[in-house]
């Protein structure tokens, strides 16, 4: 009763409904208000009606449903088409009393990668947005006159429905069906409403707490050169039991996707491999991480992020981070993930990905790092471009007492080493424009690094879009083992999404240690082929750290270096100093103090001071990203 399939049994009652006479007319005195008031307004345990079941699904403030993004779009489609029905036959616009739709509609978009495809966290494919609620919106709109959401949603309508322009006018043949009798009019549309932007309905950073997901992008507007992460723990109806993963997007691809539900969520397949951890791109903790898949109740705590969630204005767009905290049931761990986009030019850029993770009560045998990345080849190599001398090894299965998910991957080789090491997947394309994920990881001691063949990607329903066979073909993944805990010594990666003809526009990377400080203190160095560097702090706990002249406190602090012009960011943090600048905060905060073409741009969420080398002090009040005197 807690998921759709109250509004699957209400739709079809609701079409029964309406071909029945009044109460009046019945010796029972069950007709048309009968039916219709019980599906609308009347609950038992095992039949809730549509009023409570919004209740319960719906956030009200951000206008999701609570189950994984297919779910949800089927039922925000569902429900217009309800309200869309019900008006056909009674002229009563149910919309009036259910506000929060307008905004489920509208946060639709919100689910897109830069190609135009929804993201696939828990029971969900890959595929395009249903724009039908769209179009219901508009015709409820237009038959009661209210001109600003006819001009809101037309918009809408034709920015995501290709063929909007193009649409019919001349009746179509129904089919000989009850539902046909409630067919609507074909859709007009106003040919003076222009179609909307993109950036009305997509934000850098959105946050969706009551399905504990989180996504940031930057050029979410270009297919291309855009870049996304889709992050998000299990909440809501649909999930699957994955920890903390993510989705990763680069050079038109869902590159880090998700592996899907296999053939069916009644198979074995889904209950022992695809809706498990090893499945998705996360941290397993030794070998036994797993709660309730389908209604799952394990979010993630975001910490903090940047810019705010669905701020539309006002902020720096070439850096974008989050923090999040999780609790791992089954070991009982705490595990803490940053992620960050920074945009290093017109078309490049990089990720990072910081994940922290430890038992609460120690006694930590291992913990797995997987990420699963499409493509045909697989190579691990060392910073020198080496391949690492990987042995075959059976150790990540079934049989040492975990998951029997490791037993569902195969061909696995693996190699011990403390230095840095890299891996690149290759998806080989016909023109030669290959497509790589480049993705370099801080060795440590103890850290032993798989190479696996996984069960394929079932998450794309065809393999229209790729140069092979991604539904039928091994899911290449690499797994990085820290054996002991991974809190100091955690996961560090940066991943670079590339072609073939442009090339990597990352030069090297490396790490840096700083003595005297916490051991789960981060550190790393990229510099780019534009002859841009890249310092990154990072440390959850509050300490200053200092290194080449610059001093952070903070858990995600970066210092960008590009000739004369420099960025300095603090994350969720109280003190930054570099470049002849010192700020700090009373409590924790997010600022960006930007050096660009002689002039200075600044944003920050709390108060600051600022003071600079020659003893100046500014004291900054909350403040949007722009033009400041210093």
């Amino acid at each position: 009763p807690h998921n759709n399939w109250n509004l699957h049994k209400s739709k079809f009652i609701l079409k029964v409904a309406m071909v029945l006479e009044d109460n009046k007319n019945y010796a029972d005195n069950k007709g048309r208000e009968y039916y219709i008031d019980y599906i609308l307004n009347k609950t038992s345990a095992r039949q809730w009606s549509l009023t409570d079941f919004m209740k319960y699904g719906y956030d009200y403030n951000t206008g999701v449903w609570n189950e994984c993004p297919g779910y949800a779009q089927g039922v925000t489609k569902d429900l217009t088409n309800f309200i869309r029905d019900y008006d056909n036959t009674f002229n009563q616009n149910l919309f009036v009393y259910t506000p929060v739709m307008e905004k489920a509609v509208e946060v639709l978009p919100q689910y897109l990668f830069p190609n135009n495809q929804i993201t696939a966290f828990g029971d969900t494919y890959y595929g395009g947005i249903n724009t039908e609620a769209m179009s219901d919106m508009v015709r409820m709109a237009q038959k009661y006159g209210n001109k600003n959401n006819e001009v809101l949603f037309t918009k809408m309508y034709k920015l995501f429905e290709p063929n909007a322009d193009q649409q019919s006018t001349t009746p179509k043949k129904l089919t000989p069906q009850v539902s046909s009798i409630f067919t609507s009019k074909p859709l007009v549309l106003d040919k003076n409403i222009e179609k909307g932007k993109l950036s009305y309905y997509i934000t850098q950073t959105f946050y969706a707490p009551n399905v504990s997901w989180f996504v940031q992008r930057n050029k979410y507007d270009d297919k291309q050169n855009g870049l996304m992460i889709s992050q998000y723990a299990s909440y809501g109806n649909h999930a699957h039991s994955n920890g903390v993963a993510m989705e990763l997007y680069g050079k038109g691809y869902i590159l880090g996707a998700e592996s899907g539900i296999g053939s069916s969520y009644f198979e074995k397949p889904y209950l022992e491999y695809y809706s498990q951890f090893p499945a998705h791109n996360t941290v397993m903790v030794d070998g036994i991480s797993k709660y309730p898949e389908m209604l799952s109740n394990h979010p993630f705590d975001l910490l903090s992020c940047y810019p705010e969630s669905n701020q539309k204005d006002g902020y720096y767009k070439d850096i974008t981070y989050s923090e999040v905290y999780f609790l791992e049931p089954e070991s009982r761990s705490d595990q803490n993930r940053l992620l960050s986009i920074v945009s290093t030019g017109e078309t490049t850029g990089y990720y990072v990905d910081i994940f922290r993770s430890k038992k609460q009560k120690k006694g930590d045998k291992f913990h797995d790092y997987f990420y699963h990345n499409l493509g045909q080849e697989l190579s691990i190599q060392n910073i020198k471009g080496e391949n690492l001398d990987l042995q075959p090894n059976e150790e990540m299965a079934f049989a040492g007492g975990h998951l029997f998910a490791l037993d569902y991957m195969w061909d696995k080789k693996s190699a011990k080493t403390n230095e840095d090491y890299q891996a690149v997947w290759k998806m080989s394309f016909p023109d030669g424009n290959h497509v790589y994920m480049n993705l370099w990881m801080k060795g440590q001691e103890g850290r032993e690094v798989f190479s696996i063949k996984a069960p394929s990607c079932k998450a794309f329903r065809n393999n229209n879009d790729f140069p092979y066979e991604v539904n039928k073909s091994p899911y290449l993944t690499i797994a990085a083992r820290q054996h002991g805990e991974a809190w100091n010594h955690p996961f560090v990666s940066v991943f670079e999404p590339t072609t073939e003809k442009e090339g990597k526009s990352i030069q090297s990377i490396e790490s840096f240690n700083v003595s005297g400080v916490s051991p789960d203190f981060v550190g790393v160095v990229v510099k780019s082929k534009s002859g841009r560097t890249d310092y990154i702090f990072s440390s959850v706990k509050d300490e200053k750290v200092s290194y080449n002249n610059v001093v952070a406190n903070g858990v995600h602090s970066l210092i960008s270096e590009h000739r004369r012009d420099f960025t300095l960011l603090l994350g969720n943090g109280t003190y930054l100093e570099g470049k002849g600048f010192a700020i700090q905060a009373s409590e924790k905060v997010n600022v960006i103090l930007e050096y660009r073409n002689g002039e200075y741009y600044f944003t920050c969420d709390k108060p600051v001071t600022i003071k600079t080398a020659k003893g100046k002090s500014s004291n900054m009040k909350k403040t949007e990203y722009g033009k400041i005197e210093l």
